[in-house]
């Protein structure tokens, strides 16, 4: 007798997320997908059965990284929209902390690839803090599906800072050196002088753009410009990749067990993410080095301090929740000193 559509993935589910997950997610999932099957036929049902076996994929992928519970498309969505407002703050910032030491006639774009390499090693780590905290917070992760999200952070911190920043650093698109030169030669003719020598160097041999435009594609073809983007985009497996790796992993416990702390709402991760990126700007030298306004630098911690560092918060933290959660506190009543008449 042939089964019905998703029973024997029932069984599936159950071995990898629980009984309770099977009757509390899968099961009207599947009654769902089988109502749907039964009034339809031809094209419409292989698009019904594409659907509903990658609804149920994705829903037993989400169910194993957060430990059997349930995890809503409003969660998934709230964990994608921290990382993604994480990640857009941080870059806004790093932006204005440039536009403090460089010149701030740059076109946007190239503000943009400037401050890429220069956050994406952190963007993970600072993300991973909020997310782990209102997650905990909302009680949407159990300790298993934190485990799996840390150390997926942990995976995706090391690949960011390994292969993609090194691929940020290479050469821009050639219109933006044009859009630069124009710029240049606007403050030549307004009486700004932004890049001394170069600006003789514009008034004395004027260039059309099409002599510049051949002018960088041989340069690009120099082998000495071949070999110094090889060596600036290889990608980078060693000890600093390893640390921001460790780092993320550090955040997301120390957000974890924040989590398990009060208050823990949206307002208060967002204090916490603050807090941390001062305290990475700090050990990073970013916020005192000449330009930012200290006009002094102080140069940078030891790469390994911000791992330490994080790693005792979240280890203090963790023990704290711990012991908050062995210890009801419960309040003594006050005793009131008894009067004699």
């Amino acid at each position: 007798m042939k089964s019905s559509p998703g029973t024997r993935w029932l069984g599936v589910a159950e071995w990898l997320c629980g009984a309770d997950a099977r009757r509390a997610i899968f099961e009207p999932l599947v009654a769902d997908w089988q109502r749907e099957l039964a009034g339809t036929s031809g094209v419409t049902r292989w698009w019904v059965i594409a659907s509903g076996v990658s609804a149920l994929s994705m829903t037993t992928a989400v169910c194993m990284v957060t430990g059997g519970s349930a995890m809503l498309r409003a969660t998934l969505t709230k964990g994608l929209s921290v990382v993604l407002l994480s990640s857009v703050v941080l870059i806004a910032i790093q932006i204005g902390l440039n536009a403090s030491v460089l010149r701030n006639d740059f076109p946007f774009e190239m503000r943009i690839w400037m401050a890429l390499p220069m956050i994406l090693p952190l963007a993970i780590p600072l993300a991973i803090l909020p997310l782990m905290m209102l997650l905990r917070g909302a009680g949407q992760a159990g300790s298993g599906g934190a485990a799996a999200i840390i150390g997926s952070a942990a995976l995706l911190a090391y690949v960011t800072t390994g292969w993609v920043t090194p691929r940020m650093q290479g050469d821009v698109r050639d219109g933006l050196y044009e859009q630069m030169y124009q710029r240049d030669v606007a403050n030549d003719q307004a009486g700004r002088v932004t890049s001394y020598p170069a600006t003789a160097a514009r008034q004395a041999r004027p260039t059309t753009p099409q002599q510049r435009a051949a002018q960088r594609e041989r340069w690009r073809n120099n082998p000495l410009y071949v070999e110094a983007q090889m060596e600036r985009t290889r990608p980078r497996w060693g000890r600093a990749t390893v640390l921001i790796a460790g780092l993320a992993m550090a955040m997301g416990v120390f957000g974890w067990a924040l989590g398990a702390l009060r208050p823990r709402g949206a307002l208060h991760a967002a204090a916490w993410w603050a807090l941390a990126w001062i305290t990475l700007m700090i050990l990073d030298g970013r916020m005192f080095y000449p330009g930012s306004g200290a006009w002094q630098y102080l140069g940078r911690a030891p790469s390994w301090m911000p791992l330490a560092v994080f790693s005792a918060a979240a280890i203090v933290t963790l023990f704290s929740s711990a012991y908050r959660r062995a210890s009801p506190g419960r309040r003594t009543p006050r005793q009131t000193p008894s009067t004699s008449r």
